[in-house]
């Protein structure tokens, strides 16, 4: 009997099931290629479409707040909103760094190298002579970045109101006096003056005033006495058309000094007058007497660049101040003052004697030396031009000359020797007088930097150390006669403000003010610059704010760079203009990580497609208008409530929290910078049209034959040099801060 096997073989059917599997791996394998060769297209079809969308978003966005910088009013707002699609949203402190710079001298230029990040030091290159020094203006330009001042432990009254009509009257600002323990808080309205009588308490300290706007502070010590007041727009030699003054009760004299003939308008609360002041002799004064009861605002306008000197209570011998030279400098060759009764107090800081002119007359003032001369002098005419062979200083004073030594009543400042403006490291005057044997002679030490160690030598020794962490002083009294020496041993700066007797007047200026360093050399290569202030580049965001509140940090800066020109060691070269402008990021992926589209400063960027960086968008013009040129940056910044990073839709409201007035002179050269990455491409994008010039077709980098075009010529390296054919350069520049406040939508 056979037995029959369940399991029939059929080789034909095994086979065609082989053949599905082969076939159906075969299918998956051609699949599989092309999903490797799609999905990168896929990838980088969904990346074209984020990026188109980021790039028109962010346009938009550029278009806003440019709008708000060049037309809008401190509270002016904007509103719009942000989608992102698969990205996210986030801030970039890295290479936040714009800076412009400006010179002043023939044939002369400041470059700029890694500024504005955060750091204390970067490069200058200022290879067309010998340098001197520098100084440095905290600017202030984002809200946290708080005004500071510090007045000395003494009894006297303070005069204060906002210096900017715009921005107080526009946006709510406050003011925090602190003395000791005792702290108050005031509110700044645009056309009120605080009175405040010091101390506030029975015991005298010093009194620190922080606040929200710049602040107009008068310190008046006793009957008063004179002092210059700074303009509200000051040029490049501290002379100005503008000044909006808090005047005392009692009786003032306003004396405004120009070169030349002067047009005038006054404001008070009563009138508005118009007078014209013609030159007599080297220059022209123009002198107007108030009479008020109570403290009162003035504004006073000119057509000339002129500077301005304010005395009160005139029927006293109180008050002395410093004299700055025709360059806006403590020391100097040059100065021209009027026929104002008083004495000169000239002192000569070189081991040399120096002769000194005045319309023909001539005085020798002995090397490290003083001389006091009563002025004005017999046979003088009008305002008086006063030169000397080398840097001197100068200080007016109503004190009666037969006072015995050089010390005359008022508030003044003891000039450095090595920087040529109130902040330095080497400090040496005669400390001799009636004023010395009545304990009526002291000197107020503060930081103007980040930390600085002293020593006093000659009439007294001493020494001490200064801290911006702990915001110490010093308030001493040197006691005998004899040669007053200080010098800083390490650190940075400090400045030496003289109160003698008991009565003067002084403005209170800000401590990020006038932070001057020496910088003695010839180079024409880079030179590496320390910054008065903290390192802050490893913080987060909330700590720049925290650094920015406290002052250990800028938030943005003036540099004046000082050098050699004609007979002078102490000349203003060139100025720049540094701000930290934090970038706006959307971030995604297409093919390739680690896309973006950036918005900084009014311009839109980009990496996409292939991670080189590129322009996408600038709302702000590509050139001037012939030899003018106006440059107006939006400096945006999140709030502290805002989001700073997501990938939700949010609503973003813009406002404007206040324009900062840089400059607006006539000036030989213009330069700019953009760290990071995009810089190349902004300054490409701003000199694009220099391809149709025949001129540099023919002659590259030839600037003198270049006649054919006006406008940005790029130099490498996010670096460009504005060009205007044979003529020089009417530069305007202005930093407006903006607030970025994004809220999640439907939060």
């Amino acid at each position: 009997m056979n037995r029959i096997n369940t399991l029939i073989s059929d080789q034909k059917a095994a086979n065609s099931a082989i053949a599905t599997v082969l076939m159906f791996a075969g299918v998956m394998s051609i699949i599989s290629i092309m999903l490797v060769s799609i999905v990168p297209v896929i990838n980088e079809l969904q990346g074209a479409i984020e990026s188109s969308d980021a790039v028109s978003q962010f346009e938009d966005l550029s278009e806003y707040e440019s709008q708000l910088a060049q037309r809008g009013l401190p509270g002016s707002s904007s509103e719009m909103q942000i989608e992102p699609v698969l990205g996210k949203l986030e801030w970039d402190l890295k290479d936040t760094g714009i800076w412009f710079s400006s010179s002043w001298k023939e044939n002369s230029e400041l470059r700029l190298r890694n500024a504005g990040n955060f750091d204390n030091q970067f490069d200058i290159r200022y290879p067309s002579g010998e340098l001197s020094s520098y100084c440095m203006d905290d600017l202030h330009l984002q809200f946290e970045s708080k005004w500071r001042y510090e007045i000395p432990p003494i009894l006297g009254n303070l005069i204060i109101s906002a210096k900017s009509q715009i921005t107080s009257s526009i946006t709510s600002s406050s003011m925090t006096l602190i003395q000791g323990e005792h702290e108050l808080t005031y509110t700044i309205d645009s056309n009120s003056i605080l009175e405040i009588n010091l101390p506030i308490e029975n015991s005298i300290e010093k009194t620190t005033i922080i606040s929200d706007v710049e602040l107009r502070i008068m310190l008046i010590l006793g009957d008063g006495g004179v002092t210059f007041v700074k303009p509200n727009n000051p040029n490049h030699n501290d002379l100005g058309t503008i000044w909006r003054i808090p005047l005392p009760a009692g009786n003032n004299v306003i004396n405004l000094i120009s070169d030349d003939e002067n047009l005038i308008n006054l404001i008070t609360d009563e009138e508005e007058i118009t007078e014209k002041v013609n030159k007599i002799g080297d220059g022209s004064i123009w002198t107007k007497s108030f009479e008020f009861n109570e403290p009162k605002l003035i504004t006073l306008e000119s057509s000339k660049n002129s500077k301005l000197i304010l005395q009160t209570n005139v029927n006293s011998n109180h008050g002395t101040t410093n004299w700055q030279s025709n360059n806006g400098l403590m020391l100097g060759t040059e100065f021209i003052i009027p026929p104002l009764s008083g004495s000169l107090i000239i002192s000569n800081n070189n081991e040399d004697s120096t002769q000194i002119n005045i319309q023909g007359a001539g005085f020798s003032v002995p090397g490290n030396g003083m001389y006091k001369l009563e002025w004005p002098i017999p046979g003088t005419n009008g305002v008086t031009k006063v030169s000397s062979q080398s840097d001197i200083s100068i200080k007016w004073t109503q004190d009666n000359i037969e006072n015995n030594g050089f010390l005359s009543s008022g508030i003044s400042y003891v000039v450095p020797k090595d920087t040529g403006q109130l902040s330095g490291q080497k400090f040496s005057t005669t400390w001799t007088g009636d004023y010395t044997t009545t304990d009526e002679a002291h000197i107020y030490i503060t930081l103007a930097g980040s930390k600085a160690s002293f020593n006093f030598s000659g009439v007294f020794n001493a020494s001490g150390n200064l801290e911006s962490t702990s915001g110490n002083s010093y308030y001493l009294n040197p006691g005998n006669d004899g040669r007053l020496n200080a010098n800083v041993t390490s650190g940075q700066a400090i400045k030496i403000m003289q109160i003698i007797g008991n009565s003067g007047i002084t403005e209170i200026m800000d401590k990020g003010f006038q932070r001057c360093l020496p910088l003695k050399m010839i180079a024409s290569g880079w030179i590496n610059i320390d910054l008065p202030w903290y390192d802050v580049s490893e913080l987060t965001l909330a700590g720049i704010r925290d650094a920015w509140t406290k002052g250990d940090h800028h938030s943005g800066i003036r540099i004046q760079l000082i050098g050699v020109s004609d007979t002078t060691e102490y000349s203003a070269l060139a100025d720049a203009w540094v701000v930290q402008v934090p970038a706006l990021k959307y971030v995604f992926k297409s093919s390739i990580r680690n896309l973006e589209v950036v918005e900084k400063g009014g311009f839109v960027t980009t990496n996409h497609p292939e991670g080189n960086p590129s322009l996408s968008y600038s709302a702000l013009a590509a050139k001037g208008n012939d030899n003018l040129l106006g440059v107006h940056i939006p400096v945006m910044m999140p709030t502290t409530s805002s989001i700073t990073s997501g990938s939700s839709n949010v609503n973003v409201q813009l406002k404007v929290i206040q324009t900062t007035f840089c400059t607006n002179e006539n000036t030989k050269e213009v330069r700019m910078g953009w760290n990071g990455k995009y810089g190349n491409s902004i300054t490409n994008w701003l000199s694009e049209d220099i391809e149709y010039s025949d001129d540099w077709i023919s002659y590259p980098n030839q600037f003198d034959l270049l006649s054919d075009y006006t406008g940005w010529v790029d130099r490498n390296n996010g670096e460009a040099v504005y060009h205007s054919p044979n003529k020089n350069i009417d530069f305007t520049l202005t930093f407006t801060a903006i607030s970025f406040d994004a809220k999640e939508e439907g939060g």
